[in-house]
């Protein structure tokens, strides 16, 4: 997950690309990786190790 968000790189180079997770319905896309919003390994987190 924190690969998804790009918080956590897959490539060793200098040079990294971005992963676009997107969600599209009836033509309206929404961005679930967005970087402005909730982290998805944070959320995944939280359902998975309540505190």
């Amino acid at each position: 997950m924190a690969t998804l968000d790009g918080v956590r790189a897959i490539e060793d180079n200098d040079e990294k690309g971005e992963l676009n997770l997107t969600y599209t319905r009836e033509g309206i896309k929404e961005k679930l990786n967005d970087p402005d919003k909730e982290y998805l390994h944070d959320i995944y987190n939280s359902l998975t190790n309540p505190r």
